[in-house]
Parts: C-alpha cells; structure tokens; sequence
C-alpha cells in the first residue's frame, strides 16, 4: 500500500466524499441544489398564495375561506422552514467534512466486511478499514459513540481495496467516490 502526501483543500473537497465510518456525508452537490430549488419553488407557491389571499380581501371576492388560507399558509410556512433547516445541516456537514480535509492524508486502503449479518439486509452493512500510515497499521471500524454504524453507501467499497482519505488531527476516515470506470477498461 503506498501512501500519497498530505491532500490539500485544493486537491479533495468535501463533494468529493461519498461517506465516512460514521455514515453518509450528504456533501454532494445534487442534494444541496435540490434543497435550494425546492425552497425557491414552495417560497415562489407561498407568495402567490398571499398574493392571491391579499387580493381577494381587496376585492371581495372568495375563492376560499380564510381557514383554508390559513391552512395553506402554515402548510407552506412548515415546507420552507424545513427547507432552511435541511440547507443548514447540508451547509453543517459540508463545513465538518472540509475540515476533516484540512489534514487529511490520501492512502490506499483494505476494506473489509465486518462479519455480523444479522442486520445486513435491512439497514446496510457495516466495515472496517484497514491501511498503513507511516509504517504503522491503523483499523477503524463503522462505529458512531461505540456503536456499529451500518449503511448502504458501504456495499460499493467493501471487499476490495481503495483510496481514502484520513485526517490524523480528528482521527477519521472519509471514502472518496471512486472515478466511473470506462466500459472499455472492464475488460
């Protein structure tokens, strides 16, 4: 296994992490353009809703009651503010994950399935990642405050080796999304 040298913020960013031994990083940049099109989109259909509101007070006329006024508004009012907190934990992430990079240090790695398949068909499973670094073995395992972590997202990297990244300062380990593979390279 060979070690690259330190990664800089430059070389790996946080989109470029698909997960870590603590789960899913939700860095990429499909889920954040989603979260902040859907908020546009509810935050444009709750202004014309007032809008559509304001303008029949003024007029007089009643395409619906103010209970369903109402109703529409809150229900809107709880989409964006979801929204917000979904663009702030995405935000939140992306900033923990970019700090983890700041250290990280790229290396080849053996990723192995951990053996217990009890819980392997419905929740993922979980694994364990071994590598050297600076001729000393490291192991870590997908585990979150003492408890196993498992995940889908961890069926594309076990059984075989890959690179990772891992941040000695904070002591974690951050898989990067693997390149498509060329149909013509699978031979």
């Amino acid at each position: 296994m060979k070690n690259y040298p330190s990664a800089t913020q430059s070389q790996i960013q946080p989109h470029d992490i698909d997960a870590t031994l603590e789960g899913n990083t939700y860095t990429s940049k499909w889920l954040h353009t989603l979260a902040v099109a859907l908020l546009v989109f509810t935050s444009v259909c709750a202004t014309a809703l007032a809008i559509a509101a304001i303008g029949m007070r003024l007029t007089g006329e009643r395409l619906f009651d103010d209970f369903t006024a109402a109703i529409c508004g809150m229900t809107f009012f709880i989409f964006i503010a979801g929204e917000i907190f979904l663009i702030v934990f995405l935000n939140r992430k992306k900033k923990t994950v970019g700090e983890w990079l700041k250290d990280a240090i790229v290396v080849d790695a053996a990723h192995v399935k951990t053996p217990d398949t009890t819980y392997t068909r419905r929740f993922g499973i979980a694994v364990r990642v071994e590598f050297k670094l600076y001729s000393k073995r490291i192991i870590r395992k997908s585990e979150r405050k003492g408890v196993h972590v498992y995940s889908y997202v961890y069926f594309k990297y076990a059984d075989r080796d890959i690179t990772v990244a891992y941040s000695p300062r904070y002591d974690k380990v951050m898989f990067i999304k693997a390149a498509p593979i060329h149909p013509s390279e699978q031979a």
